[in-house]
């Protein structure tokens, strides 16, 4: 299990709070509504924690690591691991969201793993192929007459800006995947 600095999570905690209520830390202890407000956004971060896991999980699976593995992390058995998460849906901002137009001559690279995908991006980009879309295990990706480069950062990373070229793909929990043209024409093999 992966050590946690956990005085270090509790002031990220603490910090979440005051950036959601900036007046938070100077109302507690005068009043009612403070400490409701305390424990609205205590609610709101736990909830959050809940799906940011299922997320953590999900993803875990994508990468085919087993349910006893898993569970060791979360300090339970693989049994229970699996019985909590199978069938969970990830969160709405953890699923994969177009935002490339997808032609209808798109091409589904299948199947690649988050170890092997960015080789064969590599790869295809400079024959001229772009993606477009992806999912658990493949890219969706079209044809050009020129070579374009391909990206993908965590959620918790460094983001490619549009003025750079990049244009976002989309994410899927907890990689974020963008591409760009270059001025190469594409190599045919």
């Amino acid at each position: 299990m992966t050590a946690i600095d956990r005085d270090a999570l509790r002031a990220g905690l603490a910090a979440a709070v005051a950036a959601q209520d900036p007046t938070l830390p100077g109302r507690l202890g005068r009043g009612d509504q403070a400490a409701l407000d305390l424990v609205a956004i205590a609610d709101a971060l736990a909830r959050e924690a809940t799906q940011f896991l299922t997320a953590a999980v999900l993803a875990a699976r994508q990468e085919d690591i087993a349910w006893a593995r898993i569970g060791r992390e979360l300090g339970v058995s693989r049994q229970a691991a699996q019985q909590r998460f199978t069938g969970a849906e990830p969160p709405n901002w953890a699923v994969y969201q177009s935002e490339v137009e997808r032609p209808d001559e798109a091409w589904r690279l299948s199947p690649v793993t988050a170890a092997t995908e960015m080789d064969e991006l590599e790869r295809l980009g400079k024959q001229g192929w772009h993606s477009v879309g992806f999912g658990p295990g493949y890219h969706d990706v079209v044809p050009s007459d020129q070579q374009w480069q391909h990206k993908r950062t965590t959620v918790f990373g460094h983001q490619p800006q549009k003025k750079e070229g990049w244009q976002r793909i989309g994410m899927w929990f907890p990689f974020v995947y963008y591409t760009r043209p270059t001025d190469k024409a594409a190599v045919k093999e």
